[in-house]
C-alpha cells in the first residue's frame, strides 16, 4: 500500500514500477486502468547503474512472455517479494529515525526468501548495514511508541555517554565493519548483539538532557532523509549554490529560498502545461 502523498512524489519510472508490480501480483483483477496505463507507458531506458528501470524492463519482459523461463521467474519473484516492497517502504518512511526500521523490514523479507536467494542477498545486506549500526538503532528506538524499547534505548545512551565521557579529544568512529547482523532477528533492536559491539551516543541525541532521558518520553527529531534519493538532491543543490555565493549563511539562505520558490511556483515541463484542453 502506497499513500497518496507518496504517490504524488513518484517519477514516471517509479509509478510504472508500482503499477506493473500490482498488475503482475493481481493479474486481470488489477483493473482496466492499470492495463490501459501499461499498454502505452514506457518502462524507462535500461541502465546497469539504475536498478529501478532495470526492474521495470524485467517485469515488462515477464508480462510479455507466455512461458517465462525458470530463471526469469526467479528474478521476478525476487523483485516482487524483496526489492520493490523494500523500495516503497523506504520511500514511505524517509526519515533517519526510520532507517533501522527500514533495514529490519528488509531482514523480515529476507527471512521469507529461498535459501539460494538468501545466500545472494545476505552479503549485500551486510555490506550496506549502516542503519543496522547501534547508533542508528538508538535513533529509531528513542522515538518508538513502545515504552520498554525507549527505556532500552535510553539505558544504552547513558552507558555510551559514561563510557566515553573521560575520553577527551577522542574522535568518534562510525564503522559498519563492527556489525554482525542477526539475520534471524524478530525486532529491529535485536539486529545486533549489544554485548559485542562498541558504540558512541548518537550525535543527533547530544542535546537530550538526563532529565529528558529519565522521563522516558518519545524524542522526534527534525526530518533528515535516510535514503540516497533525497541526499543526492541536496548534494546537487549545495554544489550549485557553492559556485554562486560565498559563506555558510549566504549559501544556507539561497538554498532555503530556492526550495521555497520550488514549492510556490509550479513546474512547467510539458506541452500540456501550455495548452488549455477543453
Amino acid at each position: 500500500e502506497v499513500e497518496d502523498v507518496v504517490m504524488k512524489d513518484l517519477s514516471t519510472d517509479q509509478l510504472y514500477l508500482l503499477k506493473i508490480c500490482l498488475l503482475i501480483q493481481s493479474g486481470c483483477n488489477a483493473g482496466e486502468s492499470y492495463i490501459s496505463y501499461l499498454q502505452t507507458a514506457q518502462p524507462g531506458t535500461i541502465s546497469h547503474a539504475r536498478w529501478l528501470t532495470k526492474a521495470n524492463r524485467i517485469l515488462r519482459l515477464y508480462a510479455s512472455e507466455q512461458c517465462p523461463s525458470a530463471n526469469l521467474r526467479r528474478i521476478v519473484k525476487f523483485i516482487l517479494n524483496f526489492y520493490v516492497p523494500s523500495w516503497f517502504f523506504i520511500k514511505s518512511h524517509p526519515s533517519c529515525q526510520d532507517g533501522a526500521k527500514n533495514f529490519f523490514f528488509m531482514i523480515s523479507l529476507y527471512q521469507k526468501l529461498d535459501t539460494s536467494d538468501q545466500a545472494v542477498v545476505a552479503p549485500v545486506l551486510q555490506n550496506n548495514s549502516y542503519f543496522c549500526h547501534p547508533e542508528n538503532i538508538l535513533l529509531a528506538a528513542v522515538s518508538d511508541e513502545d515504552e520498554s524499547i525507549r527505556k532500552f534505548a535510553y539505558e544504552n545512551v547513558l552507558l555510551a555517554r559514561s563510557t566515553h565521557s573521560s575520553d577527551t579529544g577522542k574522535i568518534r568512529c562510525f564503522d559498519k565493519n563492527i556489525i554482525k547482523i542477526n539475520f534471524s532477528a524478530e525486532s529491529y533492536i535485536s539486529m545486533v548483539d549489544w554485548d559485542l559491539v562498541e558504540f558512541d551516543s548518537p550525535p543527533l541525541l547530544q542535546d537530550i538532557t538526563p532529565e529528558e532521558i529519565a522521563s522516558n518520553g518519545q524524542v522526534i527529531l527534525p526530518h533528515f532523509p535516510c535514503h540516497s534519493q533525497d541526499v543526492e538532491r541536496n548534494i546537487k543543490d549545495v554544489t550549485a549554490v557553492c559556485g554562486k555565493v560565498y559563506g555558510h549563511d549566504k549559501r544556507h539562505g539561497v538554498i532555503i529560498q530556492t526550495k521555497k520558490s520550488r514549492s510556490d511556483v509550479p513546474t512547467i515541463e510539458a506541452k500540456a502545461d501550455f495548452l488549455h484542453l477543453s
